[in-house]
């Protein structure tokens, strides 16, 4: 195979893994989703009051969307009917749970949403996180 055609084969590569991580990228809600979140670092806030579930089942369920406060970068994975919580993490997070995700799902096809998310974390229901106020 010519080199030039290897590198378009790679940069589309490339370009598809970042754009999973601007759009919302669906995953299984089970066990080894759960694992894999937390593996790859983000923090499980559970809905462990009526406002807090109330807003939970209004976010996108089962897939990543991005939020920003303050300047920084959320990825946020809402799970209203399996463990009634929501993860949250930042680049690095996402980055390690997509590699982990690929690695545990070699040779499926990974399915990918064009939903633009909108602002749905209110973050004075969550309480603080990047301050590390687990």
């Amino acid at each position: 195979m010519e080199v030039a055609k290897v590198r378009r084969i790679l940069s589309v590569l490339v370009a598809m893994g970042l754009g999973s991580a601007l759009m919302g990228y669906a995953v299984a809600t089970d066990a080894g989703e759960e694992r894999l979140l937390t593996a790859a670092g983000f923090k499980k806030r559970p809905a462990d009051t009526p406002e807090k579930l109330q807003h939970l089942e209004a976010m996108p369920q089962g897939k990543f969307f991005r939020q920003v406060k303050d300047g920084n970068i959320y990825y946020v994975y809402a799970d209203a009917k399996g463990c009634r919580c929501l993860y949250l993490g930042q680049y690095d997070a996402w980055d390690r749970y997509y590699r982990l995700a690929q690695e545990a799902r070699a040779g499926e096809d990974q399915e990918l949403t064009g939903e633009v998310a909108r602002d749905y974390v209110d973050w004075k229901v969550w309480g603080p996180f990047a301050t590390g106020g687990e």
